[in-house]
């Protein structure tokens, strides 16, 4: 008699787990429901409710979903975060990293949403929007101009200025130098000499100035083909896709 109180008062004892576990989940399967529904705010309340009685991947990364939906990216970052803690398989943990990719993106943070997009594909390599979306995201990054400091713009500024002054006086003093010079040589006997000199002086200025105008023509010739080729890639290449990967 003692032996089967015992096993009773055992038993009663873990009703309650079984119980919650039974609720988390059944809430869970509401949420769902809900969610398909596409009433995002009554899914984001079963979900907590499912949560509050037991922490499941599936909950947090649905909650995840439903905070998405209606703008709340900040809160959905946080929860497809702690998804991609619980998870533990290669696909779950992929989608989990996508989805936080695009509730980042969707922050204007294009350095952490690559980075998880970039997760999302060593656990998925065929996850083919992961895939699209950091393609997207890392040429958004690289066409973003560099910052640059104030402090270096003052700096620039004065090495600017002091190169200037720095040049007038060298040019002050071949101006004295011309002057000092002048008269010393006989014309008839260089004058020759000085207008051959003069004649290669200006040949070699032609020169050089075509040479310029060539490099110029050329750069402007490579960047209307980058730019080209660009558009062409933007054309092919997909938007960013902000389909979320649901349960």
């Amino acid at each position: 008699m003692i032996r089967l109180l015992s096993v009773i008062i055992i038993l009663a004892s873990l009703f309650p787990a079984v119980s919650s576990a039974q609720s988390a989940a059944e809430l869970k399967r509401e949420g769902d429901k809900k969610y398909l529904e596409e009433n995002y705010p009554e899914a984001e309340e079963t979900y907590r409710k499912s949560l509050s009685e037991e922490s499941r991947a599936e909950a947090l990364f649905n909650l995840g979903n439903s905070l998405y939906q209606q703008g709340k990216f900040d809160e959905a970052a946080e929860y497809f975060s702690k998804a991609t803690e619980e998870f533990d398989q290669s696909g779950q943990l992929s989608d989990a990293h996508y989805n936080l990719g695009n509730a980042l993106f969707e922050k204007s943070e294009l350095g952490p949403a690559l980075e998880a997009y970039r997760k999302s594909l060593i656990h998925n390599p065929d996850n083919r929007d992961a895939r699209n979306n950091f393609m997207l995201t890392k040429q958004m990054l690289s066409e973003m101009p560099p910052q640059e400091s104030s402090d270096d713009g003052e700096e620039g500024g004065e090495t600017g200025e002091e190169e200037k002054e720095s040049e007038s006086p060298g040019m002050d003093e071949e101006i004295e130098g011309d002057e000092d010079t002048e008269g010393l040589d006989d014309p008839g006997e260089n004058g020759e000499d000085e207008e051959g000199e003069t004649d290669d002086s200006i040949a070699e200025a032609d020169e050089s100035e075509l040479d310029e105008e060539m490099l110029e023509q050329l750069l402007r010739i490579a960047e209307e083909g980058d730019q080209q080729s660009r558009r062409k890639m933007n054309e092919e290449q997909k938007g960013h896709s902000q389909t979320l990967k649901d349960w």
